[in-house]
């Protein structure tokens, strides 16, 4: 690959797609190589274009991070590039290598969005909580499952859990962009029923795992900073 970037002509892009601790040395590679690319974009969603200054400034450095869960083993598209379309893009760069960036996300069927270089580790730490996160909770929840319910199968609880979970994501959706999250919440917390929540905390804590208590405190004061936020 590295002879092949040797040869290509002097203003060709580069988009580097590999794991955030393998990016520097990536660059460094590509330079040692001498391939000079007149624009360089890497996909990391964390690092912003310090990570390519190995490639030295005669390349203008962006970002092309997909905000979108992308596993590895994941199920191929349809279509090649499907899995991109109505993707939100968070791009960044100088000059050239940020209209490209541009242009690649429109390309792709999504919108771009540009993120201040200083707060890609913060815009990365919530794409990361919201999509990671989400897995994180519903595994937690699908163990609770098992344990409440023994006699239910794999696949029932699974289909419980994701039909909760699809209706959670409909009632998100429904609402309008300006509408305050919290009137997407349901359940005792958004009744104000704090006997309820007592008793989850108890259920809990003398549960197979009972530090999942202090999971569910976290989420409970998280539900009332968005209520508390709705309310201002």
């Amino acid at each position: 690959v590295l002879e092949d970037l040797r040869a290509a002509p002097a203003d060709a892009a580069v988009l580097l797609a590999v794991k955030d601790a393998g990016l520097a040395d990536a660059a460094g590679a590509l330079a040692r190589a001498g391939c000079a690319p007149s624009v360089a974009l890497h996909t990391s969603g964390y690092h912003d274009v310090e990570v390519l200054a190995a490639l030295g400034g005669a390349a203008a450095r962006g970002v092309l991070h997909p905000a979108a869960a992308l596993p590895a083993g994941a199920r191929p598209a349809e279509r090649p590039g499907a899995v991109f379309e109505g993707v939100r893009f968070g791009i960044s760069g100088e000059g050239p290598a940020l209209e490209l960036a541009r242009t690649l996300a429109s390309g792709l069927g999504g919108t771009a969005l540009e993120v201040d270089g200083a707060q890609r580790p913060l815009y990365h730490a919530a794409a990361a909580l919201l999509s990671n996160g989400w897995v994180a909770l519903f595994a937690e929840a699908d163990a609770l499952l098992a344990e409440a319910l023994p006699a239910a199968s794999a696949s029932e609880r699974r289909e419980l859990a994701l039909a909760l979970a699809r209706s959670t994501l409909a009632n998100l959706s429904d609402r309008a962009p300006d509408a305050p999250l919290a009137t997407a919440l349901s359940g005792p917390v958004a009744r104000g029923d704090e006997a309820v929540v007592r008793g989850h905390l108890r259920a809990l804590e003398a549960s197979a795992e009972p530090e999942r208590a202090q999971l569910y405190a976290q989420l409970v004061a998280a539900m009332r900073r968005a209520i508390d936020s709705g309310e201002e």
